[in-house]
């Protein structure tokens, strides 16, 4: 090796970190922008949350108004369906509003974990080679700018990893290796499972000691205790996780989100969904695994063909690279079992242990330059200058010609900052802020406006607006509550999510005694748990269609949405529970709009725990005509718990309901 390139290795260790964490700070200012897509602006939301101090909110009044997706609304509580570990070691960076640092910064920790597990196995050279195949990696690059917490569950694996292979000699270094990556089960608790595995097979395999397999299994055994309380604070059982409560509500499949056989969700994630009357099977696992792996294989590094070095590096030392191939392995054959591909800029749910794989294959590449050399022949000598120069070659392509082309900011990115400059304008603090309401993914999500949730960084009150029950809000609240009310509407949509808004204030209402609730707004039940609850509106609607046949007559329209729910073989909590807050308490009569159809099944309405009314399904003539129920109930001021509660299987269509005080 030249001098030159002996500085360059000599170096790398730290240049290699400092340039991954530029590059992809760099990435996360001027392309990403934003938290996107829906995991990272929770990730976020809960990191702000839990830097105030709490890692929940009480149910808010009004609770539909702040229905964003994969928000957990039960046993009144508020929080993400997304568990807390990543976001509370990122709390302390967005208490400064600096957490757009924390996954660069996890980036360039990684790449030189990378660089230094490598230098370990063999040397300084295959450090470089580790590192260089581990930096330019679309894979990691964009993750290390978006909001995901793979990053941080790699740091995780690559430090406990370390000390179980290169400081075994400390037995206390076994359960500070397990303390470490337990640490996962808080985070992504599936990528536990399969980590602990590959450990503890390979502690068992090597050093033949129950003693050491005790304490690392020690802290996986507290940990898990931990997680059972989360679980059970938030649904009441240990192991049943927040977002089994909401997916068991909005999919048709019972625990739709883990892995097995007949599981998927069809609903909530219909992109490669299995087919929804049998859910995954064998061959339908096996074709996603293909495209899991395939894209493994094409973006884990600059160009798949690095990866044959693996082989050299197995094949001379087999037990020395054990854990750094079997990790990878244990992965792989995890999540055969699990729905999704999880192709979201690279493949996200192998990142944690593929870098393992970069670290086998740099080592590779610096054993079989050494096979050559030992040949000690021109052919060899030429064959190890083609292949340096292959190697750099490849790399410097890489960084040229393909990789720019990764690099480029959705529309709609900078959604959050026109509406913040719509704030700034017109001077508007300690107010109720209305954002439009969207069924999907958007960027200008309520959550990304908290600062201090559910308010933002000027005091503004962030929910979405919900049509005609926004009026609600303007009949609740006064001036003593809020200092104005406004609604920021979408003046115009250039491109897909590229919009124009425009700020509008409203004016509060003297409370007349009305009150609207419309189901399809309401949708998440705050209690019970319907077979399933789906928006409806005007419009042909499929899933519909396959229980109801045409379930609504032609001169039907709903008034806004409608909600259709599905109750199967029953339950205690088969029931859709919702709350709705009223100005003031007394008696109230009650209007509730219906469609019966075909599968109707008897219900009755229970308010404040007491029966109210009831519908009996007798006369099938007036099917998919609206059907009004009038009755009248005493209420509260403020809160008031409703429960529909169907008496049979069946379903129920709901439209709307208006309460009027007499």
């Amino acid at each position: 090796m030249t001098k030159a390139g002996e500085i360059v290795v000599k170096y790398s260790i730290i240049v290699f970190p400092v340039l991954m964490f530029v590059a992809t700070l760099a990435v996360n200012r001027f392309f990403i922008l934003t938290e996107q897509p829906d995991d990272g602006i929770h990730y976020v939301w809960l990191a702000k949350l839990m830097s105030n101090g709490k890692f929940y909110l009480d149910l808010p009044e009004f609770h539909e108004h702040y229905t964003a997706p994969f928000m957990f609304m039960y046993h009144d509580k508020y929080t993400s369906i997304f568990l807390p570990g990543f976001s509370l070691f990122m709390a302390p960076f967005a208490k400064f509003g600096l957490e757009y640092l924390f996954n660069p910064l996890l980036a360039g920790i990684n790449t030189f974990l990378v660089g230094i597990h490598a230098e370990k196995l063999k040397n300084r050279t295959a450090a470089f080679a580790a590192m260089l195949m581990f930096s330019l990696s679309t894979t990691h690059i964009l993750h290390g700018a978006y909001y995901f917490p793979h990053h941080f569950g790699l740091m995780l694996v690559l430090i406990s990893s370390y000390l179980i292979v290169n400081k075994s000699s400390n037995l206390l270094n076994f359960f500070w290796s397990g303390l470490i990556v337990a640490i996962s089960l808080l985070i992504r608790t599936q990528n536990a499972f399969y980590v602990y595995a590959a450990f503890i097979i390979f502690i068992l395999f090597r050093d033949k000691s129950l003693k050491k397999a005790a304490l690392f299994t020690l802290p996986f055994i507290v940990f898990g205790m931990i997680l059972a309380g989360y679980n059970w604070f938030f649904t009441g059982n240990p192991f049943i996780f927040t977002q089994d409560v909401v997916f068991n509500t909005l999919d048709l499949k019972e625990f739709c989100h883990r892995p097995g056989l007949g599981k998927g969700c069809t609903i909530v994630s219909p992109v490669n969904a299995p087919n929804p009357l049998t859910g995954t099977t064998i061959p339908f696992l096996a074709h996603i695994s293909f495209l899991r792996l395939n894209n493994f294989v094409h973006r884990i590094t600059f160009h798949q063909i690095v990866l044959i070095f693996i082989f050299p590096a197995i094949i001379s030392r087999p037990y020395k690279y054990f854990l750094y191939y079997f990790t990878p392995l244990c992965a792989l054959a995890f999540y055969f079992w699990f729905f999704i591909e999880g192709n979201y800029a690279g493949p996200r749910y192998l990142i944690e242990s593929g870098a393992m794989m970069l670290i086998v294959a740099g080592c590779g590449f610096v054993e079989f330059l050494e096979y050559l050399r030992n040949k000690n022949n021109k052919l060899s000598e030429w064959s190890a200058v083609f292949l340096k120069a292959v190697l750099m070659g490849s790399a410097v392509f890489f960084t040229f010609f393909i990789l720019p082309h990764f690099f480029y900011r959705n529309f709609g990115s900078d959604n959050p900052e026109k509406i913040k400059k719509l704030i700034e304008n017109n001077h508007i603090e300690n107010s109720i802020l209305l954002l439009p309401e969207h069924g999907d993914f958007h960027f200008e999500s309520i959550l990304k406006f908290h600062k201090n949730p559910p308010f933002d960084e000027n005091g503004n009150l962030v929910i979405y607006s919900k049509g005609k029950m926004d009026e609600n809000l303007l009949k609740y609240y006064t001036k003593n509550d809020f200092k104005s009310v406004w609604k920021i509407e979408i003046e115009s949509e250039e491109y897909y999510q590229q919009r124009i808004f425009r700020a509008k204030e409203l004016d509060f209402i003297e409370d007349d005694g009305i009150s609207y609730v419309n189901f399809g707004k309401k949708i998440t039940p705050t209690d019970g748990q319907p077979t399933l609850a789906y928006i409806l509106d005007n419009s042909y609607n499929k899933i519909a269609e396959d229980f109801l046949g045409h379930y609504l007559s032609k001169d039907f329209k709903f008034d806004e949405v409608g909600l259709f729910m599905i109750f199967g073989d029953l339950k205690d909590d088969s029931y859709y529970g919702f709350e709705h807050s009223l100005k003031d308490g007394g008696f109230y009569d009650l209007k509730l709009t219906m469609i019966p159809t075909k599968c109707t099944s008897n219900f009755y309405i229970e308010i404040n725990g007491i029966k109210s009314a009831g519908y009996i399904h007798e006369n099938t003539e007036g099917d998919g005509q609206p059907h009004r129920i009038y009755f009248n109930a005493e209420m509260n001021k403020g809160r008031n718990k409703f429960k529909i509660v169907p008496e049979s299987k069946g379903c129920l269509i709901l439209s709307d309901m208006i309460l009027k005080k007499r």
